[in-house]
């Protein structure tokens, strides 16, 4: 990508970018051990804040959050969501089913 080489992008030194994939196949070791931090944070907390929530694939963060909602129905969710775009920023929105945002 063009921003790698014009050195564009952003590098946070509290964040790591995971390798999800496209599919559960992709890394079933990685999204396993997140589906149990997620049963634990669903069993423990009324919801949770998805920080960097526009760097995480949209299939990933929704199969996450709808099993949170399995677990606990009224699981609140607040993402900090930087899309850029109107569009992607409410199909964030609606697939998660984010209850609040942060720009």
């Amino acid at each position: 990508h063009e921003s790698y080489l014009r050195r564009d992008i952003l590098q946070w030194s509290d964040l790591i970018k995971l390798r999800f994939g496209t599919k559960y196949e992709d890394c079933p070791s990685l999204y396993n051990y997140m589906k149990e931090y997620t049963r634990l944070v669903a069993t423990t907390f009324h919801g949770c804040r998805l920080d960097n929530c526009h760097s995480t694939p949209l299939w990933f963060a929704q199969e996450m959050m709808d099993y949170a909602r399995e677990i606990n129905p009224n699981f609140y969710i607040n993402a900090e969501l930087s899309t850029g775009n109107i569009k992607s920023d409410v199909r964030f929105i609606n697939q998660i089913g984010i209850n609040s945002i942060l720009k």
